[in-house]
């Protein structure tokens, strides 16, 4: 879960304009959390407090809409990419540098948000930092 949120908030400057190279700045200007990362805490809210999927999707994304027109707005996928390429990392390497988790859960994510996260890695015994 860390490492998708990571890696969408990574891949988000990258949406419009996709780069086809590894030297690029990790939290380039724009860098942001958009659906990807939304959906993913949804879904980990209602697995920490079940209930309807639907019902939480709709209540997240009236809560931060702009994450639903970032998901409209697209050009290409770079954030979704990155967001799995990160959640398979944090599975295959058994966590996240600090120095891409700590600014994803400091600065771009809502304290809400990262409450929720950090519950949910707590309950499942998800390793956050290497």
């Amino acid at each position: 879960m860390l490492g998708a949120i990571v890696g969408d908030v990574i891949g988000s400057p990258f949406e419009h304009c996709n780069v086809k190279s590894t030297a690029f700045r990790l939290f380039d200007r724009g860098a942001q959390c958009t659906d990807d990362s939304i959906l993913t805490v949804a879904t980990a809210d209602v697995l920490l407090n079940p209930g309807d999927y639907a019902k939480t999707y709709q209540e997240y994304y009236s809560r931060f809409p702009n994450a639903g027109r970032l998901a409209v707005s697209v050009g290409g996928d770079s954030d979704t990419i990155a967001s799995i390429a990160g959640a398979i990392a944090h599975a295959f390497y058994g966590g996240i540098p600090r120095h891409l988790l700590e600014p994803v859960m400091e600065i771009y994510l809502s304290p809400d948000l990262v409450e929720i996260t950090m519950a949910f890695c707590q309950r499942f015994g998800v390793p956050s930092s290497l």
